[in-house]
């Protein structure tokens, strides 16, 4: 992700009781099996209940959760798998704490990718349906599930970034924006209610729909976004970012390639970065597809910078006009003095806090290096002021006395 973010804490801790209830009960019950709905060594689960009574798995009935893990026996019959399966959702729960391991992949990903179709089918039933409780949830006479208390607590934690999208840094619509299991539950099911693996980015970058080419993330696994064969390797987690604990703040550079005509964006780490961080930027831009869906922003970019232009520098430009300056007013190097000024420096902090800045800052800078894009940009300029015609004083807008009379 690119951007530092802090945690809603108050859901991540909800979230973990949530998750290591699960694996309790379903330990629980592979030495105490369940009959009807019930557990044959009723002593034992109390003092299990009563460790997690508040957890909203357990609310309104406590038996719904029985019949998850009587689907999980069902499913998965082989007493040893199962116990295996639990053994690998205990150790991929803490995987947080693994990010600079080099040993470290995830116990569940083997396991799961070499289950039967039933099997495979039950597991995923019975993760997603933890999710999709834990997520509508209700607390008694609360009028915001779950899903809308992660969203709220995230804006409060994350108040100047919040209405950015942290996969592209473009505009997020919070209140709209999908909750993205960083590693979809397609491959890692188990994770479906860990609290890092959850983060809101906005509707384009979690997309599923459309082509391959032109869709978002969807089901792609970001340790490896290109060779699934390398989706678990040992230290995988040391090759990408992780929400809440690694970004790309501060890290990247979109560099601009191609004519003036037809620019195109690449990102890549700053020099200064290490070989772990330019893996992690590699794997960031393949996952989200950012040096696509940057290259497509560039023309609302560009047309962004001709207007505000044409908005701070109108004036001068008639002025000069009427003091006989010859056609041509604005210069290459007055308006690369402009353009940074503006754009570029004193802009670390802004870059991050309004969308899409960061993209047009880096394609502001371009501009003020290339020599024939600064030449074109300066022509539009001027033929755009000429358009615009003279300053006419201040001027209202032709939908100003609606608004006064409102």
């Amino acid at each position: 992700m690119l951007i530092d973010l802090k945690p809603p804490k108050t859901l991540h801790g909800e979230m973990s009781i949530a998750s290591e209830l699960m694996v309790e009960i379903f330990n629980h019950c592979q030495t105490y099996p369940i009959t009807d709905g019930k557990t044959k060594d009723k002593a034992n689960f109390i003092k299990l209940y009563a460790k997690s009574k508040d957890c909203c798995l357990l609310l309104p009935q406590g038996e719904w959760i029985f019949n998850r893990v009587t689907e999980f026996i069902n499913g998965v019959k082989n007493p040893a798998l199962r116990a295996d399966i639990i053994a690998a959702i205990r150790l991929d729960l803490d995987y947080a704490k693994n990010l600079d391991c080099s040993a470290f992949s995830f116990a569940s990903y083997g396991i799961f990718a070499k289950l039967n179709e039933v099997e495979k089918a039950a597991c995923q039933k019975i993760f997603g349906d933890f999710y999709d409780r834990f997520f509508s949830h209700k607390t008694s006479g609360g009028t915001m599930n779950n899903r809308h208390r992660f969203k709220e607590e995230y804006e409060a934690e994350n108040r100047l970034v919040s209405k950015i999208c942290p996969a592209c840094l473009g505009n997020m619509d919070l209140g709209k924006a999908q909750l993205d299991h960083y590693f979809p539950k397609s491959h890692f099911p188990t994770l479906s209610v860990q609290p890092f693996n959850l983060v809101p980015v906005c509707s384009d970058c979690n997309s599923t729909v459309g082509s391959e080419e032109d869709k978002g993330k969807g089901n792609t696994v970001p340790t490896s976004p290109l060779d699934e064969t390398r989706h678990n390797t040992p230290g995988c987690l040391k090759h990408i970012f992780i929400p809440y604990h690694r970004s790309g703040q501060k890290k990247i550079i979109a560099k601009v390639e191609g004519s003036p005509t037809h620019p195109a964006i690449r990102v890549q780490a700053l020099q200064k970065e290490s070989a772990d961080t330019r893996q992690q930027v590699a794997n960031h831009v393949a996952t989200y597809k950012l040096d696509r869906v940057w290259t497509q922003k560039l023309p609302i970019v560009h047309l962004t910078l001709i207007e505000q232009a044409i908005v701070d520098l109108k004036s001068e430009y008639f002025r000069r006009k009427t003091e006989g300056h010859p056609p041509g007013e604005f210069e290459s190097e007055e308006l690369t003095h402009y353009l940074m000024g503006k754009y570029v420096f004193n802009s670390d902090k802004v870059v991050y806090r309004i969308s899409d800045r960061f993209l047009l800052s880096n394609y502001a800078m371009w501009l003020t290096q290339s020599a024939d894009a600064m030449t074109a940009f300066s022509k539009e300029l001027n033929r755009r002021c000429e358009e615009e015609g003279a300053n006419e004083g201040d001027v209202l807008p032709h939908y100003y006395e609606d608004l006064e009379e409102a």
